[in-house]
């Protein structure tokens, strides 16, 4: 009886999933793996300035972030939508400023923008599921 006791008690010995890491069902036993979510990352994509609107990011329904830098010395207006103006905009960027859409409300619809000159781009990077 009492060897089974020490054998019940004794400590279990976790063996890494990979190096450097535990597996999953260890660090976190009630919370089961399969309801992680796989994150994909597009590679960063660079639209140059326009004083017409630019599509920036097509509708993404899987998407969990957004980052939209303004790389440019002109003010960009992003509107959440497919059309963006001046007078029509969302968020206001001056230069070198970041926006960032992310999770729990991340607008997984289009996002254009437009600029006051066209000078410069926007770097644009998009995490999905």
């Amino acid at each position: 009886m009492l060897e089974r006791l020490r054998t019940i008690l004794a400590p279990r010995r976790l063996e890494p999933a990979e190096p450097g890491g535990l597996p999953w069902s260890d660090l976190y036993p009630d919370r089961p793996a399969r309801l992680l979510a796989q994150r994909s990352y597009t590679p960063i994509r660079s639209i140059a300035a326009a004083t017409g609107s630019q599509l920036l990011a097509a509708a993404n329904p899987s998407r969990r972030s957004l980052t939209i830098v303004n790389d440019s010395t002109a003010d960009l207006y992003i509107a959440l939508g497919p059309v963006a103006s001046l007078a029509g905009f969302t968020v206001h960027l001056g230069p070198a400023q970041t926006a960032v859409l992310e999770d729990p409300d991340v607008y997984q619809g289009d996002v254009a923008g437009v600029w006051s000159a066209a000078a410069g781009a926007a770097r644009i990077t998009e995490v999905s599921a």
